[in-house]
């Protein structure tokens, strides 16, 4: 078989409603190249691993399943996919979701293939229902598509996340230099989720926006940013990593500087998070801000 150009990296947990639709939508893709479907099933109990079995077994050049007996979480079956992908650009369609655009595929590697500054590229979506009606989008989505932008935004994105996962495509050496190695790395980086990763591709390139409608996403009672808090503390340890990572250099405008402190700021006044965090956010702030009177100035202010 001829080496995929485009890896779509599938995550997938008791998906047995939506797989199928998810697998049809990336199959129907029309390309000049080849790709493959890596698929994470992460010890799903539903069913979920047979479907993906049975794909395989209809087209086993394309469909690549990767398949853990437990559930270990979305943070290691995305590591294990990853490293399971061989194309030199990588493509995200979670098991819920699915493309609408058959050209989806190929007129975003024509993009990244004619800009080699660019690392990642992402498209507007519809939303659906748990049953795929179309829905009107959210307050949040509503707002994300006024903040839509192309080329350097890492400032744009480090105020407020707007990229659709399930609609991007990034160049696979700078996301896999990225991505833990090791499973003792997954559980030390337990803060890593796609805006963190968003975050560091903005850093080295480029980000490009086609204002076409490729994916669905789908809302549903089973959505794990919805279900538990995945996101309540790795949301702030995202903020701080990335703040502790930029050299100094890149950020002497005041306007940044204040923008990285809004940030710890509001991690410093959040009541859920852990003491040893807080002193983390500190330690970023006083970077920025050796004297006290920034944070007393805004200190009552509302926060994001």
């Amino acid at each position: 078989m001829t080496e995929p150009i485009a890896s779509i990296k599938v995550l997938t947990y008791n998906h047995k409603k939506f797989i199928g639709r998810c697998l049809d939508s990336l199959l129907e893709q029309k390309t000049d190249f080849p790709f493959e479907i890596v698929v994470g099933d992460d010890g799903s109990t539903d069913g979920t691993k047979e479907i993906l079995l049975d794909y395989q077994k209809r087209y086993p050049d394309i469909v690549v399943p990767v398949i853990s007996e437990t559930n270990k979480g979305p943070l290691h079956n995305s590591f294990h996919v990853t490293w399971a992908t061989k194309g030199k650009y990588q493509l995200v369609c979670d098991g819920d979701d699915y493309w609408i655009d058959p050209l989806k595929l190929q007129k975003q590697i024509d993009f990244m293939e004619a800009n080699p500054d660019y690392s990642m590229l992402h498209s507007n979506v519809i939303f659906v229902d748990e049953k795929g009606r179309e829905q009107e989008p959210s307050p949040y989505f509503v707002e994300r598509e006024t903040l839509y932008k192309t080329g350097d935004v890492f400032w744009d994105l480090w105020d407020k996340n707007f990229i659709n996962t399930n609609t991007m495509c990034l160049r696979y050496d700078l996301y896999k230099a990225l991505t833990p190695k090791t499973e003792e790395e997954v559980e030390k980086l337990w803060f890593i989720h796609d805006y963190w990763y968003w975050l560091k591709l903005a850093q080295v390139g480029k980000l490009g926006f086609m204002d076409e409608k490729m994916a669905a996403y789908r809302s549903h009672s089973e959505n794990i940013t919805v279900k538990g808090d995945f996101l309540r503390k790795r949301l702030p340890m995202t903020w701080i990593d990335i703040a502790r990572s930029l050299p100094k250099k890149e950020v002497n405008a005041s306007e940044k500087r204040e923008n990285i402190a809004r940030k710890m700021i509001a991690v410093l006044l959040r009541k859920d998070l852990p003491v040893w965090m807080k002193t983390k956010a500190f330690c970023v702030l006083m970077r920025y801000f050796p004297s006290f009177s920034f944070l007393v100035k805004n200190i009552r202010k509302r926060i994001i």
